[in-house]
């Protein structure tokens, strides 16, 4: 039952953020925002992948190989997610509402992500035992 209720509240985060995204195309009337759909949906696809496939360490790591290149594109991918509304905004192409309404879909996610992190590392350590 909890790994349903994981998967439904990760589905409701999910559908939330693009909502958030797509609300804020239609206050401005401007569809240029559904550009961070691409970052917003990648960002976590490389420590995913991290994950999925740990080895041994390479040559110049100090931990699993490929690391450094999983957080630097999580990192631009992120980071992507955070500029482009705010870059938009900057050259006037689209309203502080919708840049703000962009932001917070963002920030939904990352929490989201924090949430789910919490909860797994909880489920991993025993039923609610200190950090």
């Amino acid at each position: 039952m909890a790994s349903f209720l994981r998967l439904v509240l990760a589905a409701f985060v999910v559908t939330l953020t693009v909502f958030l995204l797509v609300f804020s195309c239609v206050l401005s009337n401007d569809w240029i925002m559904l550009v961070m759909l691409v970052p917003l949906i990648l960002t976590p696809l490389p420590l995913v992948l991290l994950r999925c496939f740990a080895g041994d360490g390479g040559a110049f790591s100090s931990g699993p190989r490929g690391q450094h290149w999983c957080e630097f594109w999580s990192a631009f991918f992120f980071t992507g997610t955070l500029a482009v509304p705010i870059l938009l905004y900057l050259n006037k192409v689209v309203k502080l509402e919708s840049m703000a309404l962009a932001l917070s879909s963002v920030l939904l996610a990352v929490g989201g992500c924090g949430c789910a992190a919490c909860m797994q590392h909880r489920s991993e350590a025993g039923d609610f035992q200190a950090w």
